[in-house]
């Protein structure tokens, strides 16, 4: 793929992120930085590595294969695994990540490989509130508990909680149901254990709207990336990421003439239409071309025309001086992922983290 087609990642306006998000919280919260899923689309262990040098204390993932990731390219600090599957474990354990009880079954499974290989392991207890995707129930919680009371490998500091609609204020009391039983629950557990746990609740919208549940520790991940799923929010961090391509070629076409696969767009009077050198193997979703999704090109907005094809796109540069080579901006500061993603019907989470394998990051 051409360096023209490239993502861009600014490494000053992370450290902006960063340091807005610190802002909001105690100085003696901790900062968790979230880079599951390639860190958001970019890349899982440069992100990472830039996160650890402005100090960030720990970092979250989905998956063990994410935290040996990290741990090989030297990263020491603690790496919180949420979703680890049953045959990565003993590579985890060896590698000394923690790991998210996030059901009874798991905590079982966990508990025999850590008694098998000896070795003590950091867990946190993931209390199930409402999102019900990952968690234990609160009937559940003394099961667990025992558990861990009567296996001295699971040494357990930590008890965590997901919030479901952290970033819409109309589902609040919702919200705060969810911080009032769990406060409860981490009140029982406390009690049971005998130690007083340290808590994680807030992801990045929790953090902007419910400071007050920061706690000892704080969990972030998109709005590192500059996105706050708030307007008002948004305002104050800065997107980092920046998608570009290039224009490969140009035509004319007539009235009538229809462009791209299955014939979902026709010309209403002549057009000149320009291909762009990224798709939907790329990240590109399919249905944009069919939505208001609009690029940038030498400073205007070019609308999509037709599906979007696997690795190509067409888009209408009627009214716009371009020629072969021309750069395109997908997304950036200038466009905000938030707005292609509306136009999508999607999230921005979705966008970003979509950029296939094939772009080249760019760290600046």
């Amino acid at each position: 793929m051409s360096v023209k087609t490239r993502l861009e990642v600014d490494t000053k306006a992370l450290a902006h992120n960063y340091q807005y998000l610190r802002a909001q919280i105690d100085p003696s919260t901790q900062f968790m930085a979230v880079v599951k899923a390639n860190a958001y689309g970019t890349d899982l262990v440069k992100f990472s590595q830039l996160l650890d040098d402005l100090g960030a204390d720990s970092f979250c993932v989905a998956y063990v294969e994410e935290g040996l990731a990290l741990r090989e390219a030297g990263i020491t600090k603690p790496i919180l695994v949420l979703h680890a599957q049953l045959d990565t474990l003993e590579a985890g354990i060896a590698a000394g990540l923690d790991f998210s009880l996030y059901s009874t079954a798991f905590t079982s499974a966990l508990a025999q490989v850590a008694q098998k290989l000896k070795r003590k392991i950091e867990v946190h207890i993931n209390l199930n509130t409402g999102l019900n995707r990952l968690g234990i129930k609160p009937k559940e919680l003394n099961e667990t508990l025992e558990l861990i009371e009567n296996t001295p490998e699971l040494q357990c500091t930590w008890m965590m909680t997901h919030l479901a609609a952290s970033e819409d204020l109309a589902l609040r009391s919702f919200t705060l149901e969810q911080i009032a039983h769990f406060n409860e629950a981490h009140r029982l557990a406390s009690e049971y254990l005998g130690v007083p746990l340290k808590r994680h609740v807030l992801n990045s919208s929790g953090i902007h709207n419910y400071p007050q549940a920061a706690f000892e520790c704080v969990r972030a991940g998109i709005s590192l990336h500059g996105y706050a799923n708030d307007p008002v929010i948004d305002k104050k961090l800065i997107p980092i990421s920046s998608l570009f391509s290039s224009i490969s070629a140009i035509r004319e076409i007539e009235t009538g003439e229809s462009v791209s696969y299955n014939r979902q767009f026709f010309a209403q009077q002549p057009m000149r239409i320009a291909t762009v050198a990224i798709g939907h193997g790329d990240g590109i979703q399919r249905s944009l071309g069919t939505t208001n999704f609009k690029v940038m090109v030498n400073g205007q907005m070019a609308p999509a025309v037709g599906m979007i094809c696997m690795d190509l796109f067409m888009i209408d540069i009627t009214d716009i001086a371009a020629e072969v080579g021309d750069t395109v901006l997908i997304f950036g500061p200038a466009q905000s992922a938030e707005v292609i993603s509306t136009q999508a019907e999607t999230i921005a989470y979705e966008l970003i983290t979509g950029i296939g394998p094939r772009v080249p990051r760019v760290f600046l």
